[in-house]
């Protein structure tokens, strides 16, 4: 018990302190540009005895008792300048400026970072991340996180759980294509991909955040009628909205999923060129192996590494075949998401 009260006291100490410091920091103008100066009147020193004690000038009789003559009373007089309250303002407006300025770049490399981390949630398949996402029509040079109002920034936060993993498959499909092997050695549409594919996040993004609000109005409006059992008539109105939630989402989910089967297919042609390389680097071997065989041994060695190399190129070409076949449906319109609907 005693530490803890040596504690609590040498805390309140440094709060005391503190404040003090706080004080003087802030209001030392007032302190500085003080104005002092002095007036003087004459007294009676006769009928102002209590002056007249430290009137200069005045004479006490002995003999009545009393002071006599005529004296002179100096007053000092302190008041603070109007130099220093001009000071004291400006000092205040720099420390409350610089304050306020502190607090948002704080707050901007908050959002900044939240946007490059993003957020982690929980899957049927295990962890994914979601992002915010900016509109990609604005130019490069204005697409920061941190000065964004609600019409070109979608902030995960504000979607619903649900939302969040439909937009997180999405960007991790869009994740899976751009930093693929096929599509760094511009081996895919590379032109028309990236965006493409940016186009439909923020789509998705923008859908997304209006079916979480709209959840979250019908959720509150139900909360303030509830009283039992929904009638026959809240019941129609619920399941129609249902129903058009449901054709939204359904429609989200068919993008969603022709982007995930774009990424699936741009990951096969990067395992199939993985295996292309691996064999033809495993084929500049095979002439020490020929050296092993003689005559027409030789010659079925060389026929089989053509038919080889044949058969990886063509599973090759077919995957790149297959992965841009699968991009075409999300560069035509009538995949994209129709925001009228």
């Amino acid at each position: 018990m005693p530490p803890k009260a040596k504690a609590g006291n040498g805390g309140g100490c440094a709060a005391i302190i503190g404040i003090v410091l706080l004080v003087l920091t802030l209001a030392w103008p007032l302190f500085a540009f003080h104005k002092h100066w002095t007036t003087t009147r004459l007294i009676n020193c006769a009928s102002d005895y209590a002056d007249a004690v430290t009137a200069n000038g005045c004479t006490f009789d002995y003999n009545t008792g009393d002071y006599t003559g005529t004296g002179i009373m100096t007053t000092s007089h302190s008041e603070i300048s109007a130099t220093g309250w001009i000071v004291e303002g400006i000092w205040l407006g720099v420390i409350v400026g610089g304050a306020v300025l502190l607090v948002r770049s704080s707050e901007r490399k908050r959002i900044t970072a939240n946007f490059a981390k993003g957020t982690v949630i929980a899957s049927g398949n295990g962890p994914r991340t979601v992002y915010d996402v900016i509109d990609p029509f604005l130019p490069r040079d204005e697409r920061n996180p941190a000065s964004l109002a609600a019409g070109h920034l979608v902030k995960s936060s504000t979607l619903d759980a649900s939302c969040k993993l439909v937009l997180a498959r999405a960007q991790q499909a869009i994740k899976n294509v751009l930093t693929s092997q096929v599509y760094a050695d511009n081996q895919l549409e590379r032109a028309a991909a990236e965006p493409t594919l940016r186009r439909h996040e923020w789509a998705v993004a923008v859908d997304l955040r209006e079916i979480t609000t709209l959840r979250n109005e019908q959720d509150r409006v139900r909360r303030s009628h509830a009283a039992g059992e929904p009638g026959p008539l809240t019941r129609a109105v619920m399941d129609a909205q249902a129903e058009a939630l449901q054709q939204k989402l359904d429609k989200i989910e068919s993008v969603v999923r022709v982007m995930e089967t774009y990424a699936d297919h741009v990951k096969g042609a990067d395992r199939a060129r993985k295996d292309w390389e691996s064999a033809a680097e495993l084929s500049k071997l095979n002439v020490k192996f020929t050296d092993l065989v003689a005559g027409t041994a030789a010659d079925e060695v060389h026929l089989r590494e053509v038919q080889d190399m044949t058969e990886q190129a063509k599973a090759f070409r077919e995957s790149l075949i297959q992965a841009n076949l699968a991009a075409r449906s999300l560069f035509l319109p009538d995949t994209a998401i129709d925001h009228d609907d």
